[in-house]
């Protein structure tokens, strides 16, 4: 079913470069989101340096990005200590 709706595209190379960017875009926007606004509310409310918090919670980000699933980071240990709280 795929193979022949990729088939059919009349101009595979725009429709890839197209979903590339999409892709890149999409990414950009995960970034800020987590750089920017959750770092922002996070300083807002605890008034601490959102980026040690983060720093300390690095391990089990690269696992839910890397697997792309928030489940797969449950067994990913992290202490308080790496969390600086």
């Amino acid at each position: 079913m795929i193979v022949g709706e990729i088939i059919g595209v009349e101009n595979l190379a725009d429709t890839v470069q197209g979903l590339g960017l999409y892709m890149l875009i999409v990414i950009l926007g995960l970034f800020i989101h987590m750089f920017g606004t959750l770092a922002l509310f996070y300083f807002a409310v605890t008034r601490k340096n959102p980026f040690t918090f983060l720093k300390g919670m690095l391990q089990a980000i690269l696992t839910a990005f890397g697997t792309a699933s928030s489940s797969a980071t449950v067994p990913v240990p992290f202490t308080w200590d790496s969390l600086l709280l």
